[in-house]
């Protein structure tokens, strides 16, 4: 006898009316409009809107290298490093959202590529530069009109 194993599953309009916490390890599939399916993972914790989409190759542990994909946003909790990367081909409409938080004792240490360059603006910028703080929360807004730009928000952590 063949043992079947169900995902949760559904579009859009349903997991936005019925935005659940999966439990930690269970599959969430999103399907797309155009028929694409995109996968979450739940952690017990956060909301299907919370969780991030896994991309290509997930992030495991606390740093990564994460591909920057049109339309998705992505959630990290205390993040040490990570390395951000562009499609090579950006839409007209791309835009792409991102939020971690920036430990206290060693700041979150962001890279991302020279080329295309990034036109930040927002908290923790200088010069164009985004560079993270310490205690932080951050939300990044990345889109493309031309060039791509960055917008920056951090709001203080509050202490445990």
């Amino acid at each position: 006898m063949a043992n079947t194993i169900q995902h949760l599953r559904a579009d859009r309009a349903v997991w936005a009316q019925h935005d659940i916490i999966p439990e930690d390890g269970e599959l969430a599939l999103l399907r797309t409009d155009d028929g694409a399916t995109l996968i979450k993972v739940g952690d017990g914790v956060h909301r299907f809107s919370e969780l991030p989409t896994v991309t290509g190759e997930a992030l495991r542990g606390d740093t990564g290298d994460l591909l920057l994909r049109h339309g998705e946003d992505t959630h990290f909790e205390a993040l040490e490093a990570l390395s951000l990367s562009f499609p090579q081909a950006l839409r007209e409409d791309y835009y792409s959202l991102l939020s971690f938080d920036s430990p206290a004792d060693a700041p979150t240490a962001l890279t991302y590529p020279a080329e295309p360059r990034i036109f930040f603006s927002g908290d923790d910028v200088m010069d164009g530069i985004f560079i993270p703080g310490g205690g932080k929360h951050y939300t990044l807004l990345f889109w493309y009109d031309g060039r791509i730009q960055g917008l920056s928000r951090g709001v203080t952590l509050a202490s445990e």
